[in-house]
């Protein structure tokens, strides 16, 4: 009788180990996609609140985030999407700009701490103007 009690005793703490584990393990999945859909629809006009908005969503997880390390970079870059490099630079001239994010946050779980790092980047186009037409260009419109 008393071994069975505690298998008992084992068994509960395992379930509630195991629940509050896959608690956590779904907060943290559920913060990534969020802050994915976040990342995925920011542009040049959103760029400034990003940061705001990635700290109130880590607040609304209940994930904890320091502030100051999280880092929003938004820069002049050279590189160019895939569909850029197949249109080439002779019908069209890019202006691109790369949003990078880094946030380093903390799942905790009966006192454990799993400290992840959310790291995403992407080349926004800012401005596209046609090129001026060569010479075999306007051969060819004439």
């Amino acid at each position: 009788m008393r071994g069975f009690i505690i298998f008992l005793i084992a068994i509960v703490v395992v379930g509630y180990a195991s629940s509050k584990a896959a608690t956590a393990f779904r907060t943290k999945n559920d913060f990534v996609e969020h802050l994915q859909t976040m990342f995925d629809t920011a542009d040049n006009t959103s760029v400034n609140s990003l940061k705001n908005d990635l700290l109130q969503e880590a607040k609304r997880a209940g994930v904890e985030v320091d502030p100051a390390n999280v880092q929003v970079n938004y820069v002049d870059t050279d590189d160019r999407t895939v569909g850029q490099k197949f249109v080439g630079e002779k019908f069209a001239q890019y202006k691109n700009k790369r949003l990078s994010v880094a946030l380093p946050y903390t799942v905790r779980v009966m006192g454990f701490a799993w400290r992840h790092e959310y790291l995403n980047t992407k080349i926004v186009q800012i401005q596209v103007r046609r090129a001026d037409p060569g010479g075999q260009l306007q051969e060819l419109l004439q």
